[in-house]
């Protein structure tokens, strides 16, 4: 018996799109259960750091090249990663200032 995953593979496999396309899904599909939710300042620290770390690579903003690096790292293995731990980090800061404007 095929499990879920397996089976989306299989219809990623058989999709009428780029190799390159493909594997884009596959990676995003792969990263976006294995980065644990931030329950802590200190996993908020240590996510930041692994962001920044995985970002290092991308030329600065105001660089005229910032926008084509930009899409082609967003589509890499590492840029998936890089903007699934972004994710966690500003969902633990929209929760956080959640908690803050509930605060008596």
């Amino acid at each position: 018996m095929q499990s879920d995953f397996e089976f989306i593979q299989h219809v990623i496999d058989e999709a009428d799109m780029s190799d390159e396309d493909k594997a884009f899904i596959k990676t995003a599909i792969w990263t976006s259960g294995e980065i644990a939710e931030i329950t802590s300042p200190t996993q908020y620290k240590a996510y930041s750091k692994i962001e920044a770390e995985l970002r290092r690579r991308l030329p600065d903003r105001s660089s005229p090249d910032f926008e084509l690096a930009f899409v082609e790292w967003a589509r890499s293995r590492e840029g998936v990663l890089a903007l699934t731990y972004g994710e966690k980090i500003a969902e633990w800061e929209e929760q956080q200032e959640g908690n803050r404007l509930g605060e008596p």
